[in-house]
């Protein structure tokens, strides 16, 4: 467990040394993460002014003869008329509450970047509203924007988790709920390490222990039951609580977490799982105190479609010269490896259940669908394996280079034609064969609404170690929840999964 040993969390509450646990609970965290946000925002505050400079020197000696149609005279007078960029940086991203609040890693990446592009823009409006065009360099304000977007994030992670390790950005939170949803829950703060907390003790839900749980395989304290909530919380003076008991009676929830909200933040876990996330708007009816929840399938609208694709377009055309070589690499190790065409086509589904050709680099030797076929015809096992997932974990047909493209992901390259075609998307659900429709049974009808990915949740999520059922879940998750911004988190986070190689075969 991180921070608090088991022994020391129950003690207090035997023992009634309330005054020295609450102080120790209470004025230490205090004192050390508001030690911690003063150092996130100075540490922010350099990093902005180290990029709006790297930016100046880049574009004074890096691109000193681009001629630009929006290009004005580059002096350190363009660095100086715009001193104040960072401290409107701070001010939005505060704005967008990454000072006082904390979010699992991709959404406050997220906050970041949409924090950085209102300021660019409010800058760039300043500028012309001032008529300072001509001693203000507007492709420097275009180079440190594209440093932020790249710099920032990442140092401001490694600098939490920084501050997480040393102690000052960490936070106790107590969780309501039954042990297995505590354990969860555990497990997901310890993951999104840069939020900073970590769980005090459980308050239980009920007394009933639930099948397959212990109190040895747990490492949560139990501090009470629900009743004890509102004690406990005065004793120790924990200010954060997560709530998560499906089974609770709402009025009884509802209770709850007004006597909770006297003297915690309440964090609320809904028993809604399978709706959309990200598309979820509240708004409520003020007289009759009642919550609305209104969703929206962001995939049904026709600019989101467009938008999406125009998207995939621009990511091909910056990725087309890049890859253009190790292409011609790849085609020359396939045909000195083995005998056989470089590209293979197989049928797959795509969008409204039509078929298109999915292009990949070939993986296997020739005639593979009939040496398939003997070796399930002789061996039962293989057989079983094989209906369960249409995957071999080692897969006699798969050629030397093969394995290498397969763990690399390299041998989905081809497919770049298949998204410049309209056929792919970069990001979406697997693309299946006709034989896997069953597979998804009243699902289908969701997986056609959108162009299939060359990568996609269940690339990101284990690959092959997924099971089936997992995969069709993730991508019937993926179409409901559609987003800019989850397109490219998926993205990000396949580049992390091809260079650890989990999964592949």
């Amino acid at each position: 467990m991180h921070g608090v040993p088991q022994r020391e969390a129950t003690k207090f509450l035997k023992t009634g040394r309330a005054g020295e646990i609450k102080k120790k609970f209470s004025v230490g965290v205090r004192t050390k993460n508001l030690f911690a946000i003063l150092l996130i925002l100075g540490s922010d505050l350099i990093i902005l002014y180290l990029s709006l400079i790297l930016a100046y020197f880049t574009r004074l000696y890096v691109l000193p003869q681009v001629h630009l149609a929006f290009q004005s005279t580059i002096t350190p007078e363009s660095l100086l008329n715009i001193w104040w960029f960072p401290l409107l940086c701070v001010i939005v991203l505060a704005r967008e509450g990454l000072y006082h609040g904390r979010k699992p890693f991709w959404q406050e990446i997220q906050a970041i970047i949409r924090g950085i592009t209102w300021a660019i823009f409010f800058t760039i409006f300043v500028i012309f509203i001032n008529k300072s065009a001509n001693v203000n360099s507007r492709p420097l304000i275009l180079m440190t924007y594209v440093y932020l977007v790249i710099i920032f994030p990442i140092i401001r992670m490694f600098f939490k988790k920084l501050l997480v390790k040393i102690g000052l950005w960490k936070k106790p939170i107590i969780i309501l709920g039954t042990r297995k949803a505590a354990h969860l829950i555990s497990s997901a703060l310890s993951r999104e390490s840069n939020m900073g907390f970590y769980p005090m003790g459980l308050l239980e839900y009920n007394n009933q222990k639930e099948k397959g749980t212990s109190d040895s395989n747990h490492d949560i304290p139990v501090l009470g039951k629900f009743a004890d909530a509102t004690e406990v919380l005065k004793r120790t003076n924990v200010k954060d609580v997560i709530i998560v008991a499906p089974d609770m009676d709402d009025l009884e929830l509802v209770d709850l977490t007004n006597k909770l909200q006297k003297c915690a933040n309440v964090m609320l876990i809904p028993s809604l799982v399978g709706l959309p996330l990200t598309s979820i708007k509240i708004g409520y009816f003020f007289n009759e105190k009642t919550l609305i929840l209104s969703i929206n399938n962001n995939l049904a609208s026709v600019s989101n479609r467009i938008f999406k694709r125009i998207f995939d377009l621009s990511v091909s055309l910056l990725l087309l010269p890049i890859i253009l070589p190790i292409l011609g690499v790849i085609a020359l190790a396939i045909r000195v490896d083995s005998k056989g065409p470089v590209i293979f086509a197989q049928k797959r589904v795509g969008h409204g259940g039509k078929t298109f050709n999915c292009f990949k680099f070939r993986t296997m030797i020739m005639d593979a669908q009939k040496v398939l076929e003997n070796i399930l015809d002789s061996d039962p096992q293989t057989r079983k394996e094989w209906e369960a997932d249409f995957k071999l974990k080692n897969d006699p047909r798969i050629t030397r280079v093969g394995k290498f493209l397969r763990r690399t992901s390299l041998d989905e390259f081809p497919q770049l034609l298949n998204v410049m075609l309209g056929q792919m998307s970069f990001v979406g659900p697997r693309p299946i064969i006709e034989d896997e429709i069953e597979k998804y049974g009243s699902y289908f009808q969701d997986f056609t609404m959108v162009l299939p990915g060359i990568t996609g949740l269940w690339q990101v999520s284990g690959r092959n170690d997924v099971s089936y059922d997992e995969r069709v879940q993730l991508d019937i998750w993926y179409v409901r929840n559609w987003s800019l911004w989850l397109d490219i988190e998926i993205l990000l986070r396949t580049v992390s999964v091809v260079l650890n190689g989990k999964g592949a075969y």
